[in-house]
């Protein structure tokens, strides 16, 4: 029997060289700046706005790194993009005990990504939920959580320098933070130029 896979969804990930110490300093700067910041999807926690434009050299290297990453990897061609990703607009999350953020996902952009600048080991996961629209409603037998075709959620433990890109359509959240530590991460946006 043939089969064919329909409506696949790729998440990619890479862990970068940094300078973490350095971006995490750069990133707590941005919150003392701006402690208001602004809500969106987050409960509780800071997020800066998203227009990071003139901030620190750290940053600026990393957003030049990670827009590279985007267009010198497989994604664009996995996705059929024949333009280059372009870094749209970018923001801080720093999240404290108890801080989480809603299902979203993020509009008007073709690509989207985060990255870990400080987190703890076995800290609360990011969940990525299936596109699918009519997910079974019954349990077909012990395994069927274990065939990936069938999986409703993925979650991703934050790792240090890890970045995961995704498409931005794709609908996902993050779980409380379960440690005293806070959890800081980059969110950012691509969008396509066209050549």
């Amino acid at each position: 029997m043939k089969s064919e896979d329909w409506f696949p969804t790729r998440i990619w990930f890479d862990d970068l060289q940094l300078d973490l110490n350095k971006l995490k300093y750069a990133c707590l700067d941005l919150e003392r700046e701006d402690p208001a910041g602004v809500a969106k999807s987050n409960r509780g926690g800071w997020q800066s706005q998203d227009n990071l434009s003139n901030v620190d050299r750290s940053l600026k290297d990393l957003f030049e790194t990670i827009e590279k990453v985007a267009n010198e990897s497989s994604i664009r061609e996995e996705m059929g993009c024949t333009g280059k990703f372009r870094l749209d607009n970018k923001w801080v999350n720093i999240s404290r005990q108890g801080d989480y953020n809603m299902p979203h996902s993020h509009p008007n952009s073709a690509l989207s990504a985060c990255i870990y600048i400080s987190c703890e080991d076995l800290q609360s996961q990011i969940c990525f939920q299936s596109p699918k629209v009519h997910q079974p409603s019954y349990d077909s037998g012990p395994d069927w959580d274990d065939v990936y075709l069938n999986h409703d959620t993925v979650r991703y433990d934050p790792i240090p320098s890890r970045i995961l890109f995704f498409p931005s359509w794709l609908q996902h959240y993050v779980e409380p933070n379960n440690c005293y530590a806070p959890r800081i991460s980059i969110a950012m946006n691509f969008v396509v130029e066209y050549l």
